[in-house]
């Protein structure tokens, strides 16, 4: 988190090769220009474009980069459009387009976000760069975030539906619970739920605790929506389980700020799970997550036997003490990295030192041997680049498998000290009774 309380300066991972994220600045103080452009490269890394003119605006908008704007700040005085006819003219184009302007009023307010912008904010000072930096970045990362809103009532899903599109959210909708959690079994992905209480079938206190008993709660999130006894319903929305409530009717700014708050509140918490339960070293899951969902996945086909490896770095005292702890992290970031390669469908954890354990999910015995075979020898044969040199590493691996967990990773573990006791690099089975 940053010192202004927001999340750190990274938007939705891109793949290899593609074009960061663009976005327009128009603006013909070549400070606050400057003020914007700045922040948003140096926080975001976004690629940016800057207009002082309208005629500078078509140029731009005529030759887009790759990909398109993202957004477009947009000044609503220009030397050569001062009443604002450069939003209708980004609007026009397709472009999201956050306001920004020095001059307040609350009719021009309400005029400017009928034409459908993201948001209208006050130029005041670099407090205001900080809020469009962390609306860029949501914006940015909406475009990979599922919302279903739940109404019975047509117009109104519609009319939310557009509102959050315009925050580049990827929309869902469904006309009462029943149709809603039809919806989520169909999109499992789904990270937030704005629900109405009143809907025939199934109404939202319902729905709620029907979503609660099926998905842990820091995973989806959930808005409640009513216009009836507003107090009361409340209340009981969050008793329910729902993370907020909106009494209707609200302004589109309620709105966006209630969605925005419930969704980074829960990437928060993903955050913190994330840090509690993976190696910060080699990304690889750590023990306490292994057992966490060890147990729930073998419990998904108990028709299998529980089928693990234990592998563990040889010679890894020799490999720390010739080249240093930075060697041996080198090496152990290698082991894990192969580990991802070779095992990216099956649970993998980092045990603790240089220990990793591998619960196979889809494989039978033969089948999981082949695999770690396979990647023994692969990691034998590779050399792993540190200073100006390189690292030689192998591995020992026990195999166990039995109906029980622990009892076939106790197997695995003395199994693989057997393997180490035969002469190392190698694969060590055996069977539980």
């Amino acid at each position: 988190m940053t010192a202004n309380g927001y999340p750190p300066a990274d938007g939705v991972p891109q793949p290899a090769g593609a074009a960061p994220p663009a976005v327009l600045i128009i603006e013909d103080s070549r400070t606050l220009a400057h003020m914007a452009n700045r922040a948003i490269q140096e926080r975001l890394g976004f690629v940016t474009r800057v207009a002082g003119t309208f005629a500078e605006v078509r140029r731009q908008l005529a030759e887009p980069p790759v990909g398109g704007f993202l957004a477009a700040l947009v000044d609503l005085n220009l030397p050569d459009a001062p009443r604002g006819e450069v939003l209708d003219y980004v609007v026009a184009a397709g472009v999201p387009a956050i306001v920004l302007t020095a001059n307040y009023s609350t009719e021009r307010r309400q005029e400017i976000l009928k034409r459908r912008v993201v948001d209208y904010l006050i130029k005041q000072n670099r407090h205001t760069y900080d809020y469009v930096v962390r609306l860029l970045r949501r914006l940015d990362r909406n475009r990979a975030i599922e919302v279903l809103v739940v109404d019975d009532s047509r117009t109104v899903r519609g009319t939310i539906a557009a509102l959050l599109k315009l925050h580049n959210y990827q929309v869902l909708t469904a006309a009462d619970g029943r149709e809603a959690l039809a919806v989520l079994a169909s999109h499992p992905q789904v990270a937030l739920v704005l629900t109405d209480y009143h809907m025939p079938e199934m109404d939202g206190f319902e729905l709620i605790t029907a979503i609660r008993q099926r998905f842990e709660r820091p995973n989806l999130s959930i808005i409640g929506l009513s216009a009836q006894g507003a107090a009361d319903i409340s209340a009981r929305f969050l008793k329910q389980g729902a993370n907020d409530f909106l009494a209707k009717p609200f302004s589109p700014e309620e709105l966006y700020c209630r969605v925005m708050q419930a969704v980074e509140t829960a990437e928060y918490i993903q955050a913190i799970e994330e840090a509690a339960f993976r190696d910060p070293l080699t990304g690889l899951h750590n023990r306490r997550h292994f057992f966490n969902h060890a147990a729930s996945r073998i419990a998904l086909h108990p028709e299998r036997v529980a089928l693990v490896a234990m592998l563990d770095i040889d010679h890894f005292k020799r490999i720390n003490d010739t080249y240093g702890h930075d060697g041996g992290d080198a090496a152990l970031v290698a082991v894990a990295n192969s580990i991802k390669r070779h095992f990216g469908g099956e649970l993998a954890a980092r045990f603790g030192g240089e220990e990793f354990c591998i619960l196979f999910q889809h494989d039978r015995p033969p089948q999981a041997r082949v695999r770690l075979d396979n990647f023994r020898q692969e990691l034998a044969a590779t050399a792993i680049p540190f200073g100006n040199g390189a690292i030689a590493c192998t591995v020992s691996c026990g195999l166990a498998w039995g109906q029980l967990l622990e009892p076939a990773i106790k197997a695995a573990d003395e199994a693989l000290y057997r393997a180490k006791a035969a002469g190392r690099n190698r694969i060590e089975p055996v069977a539980l009774a």
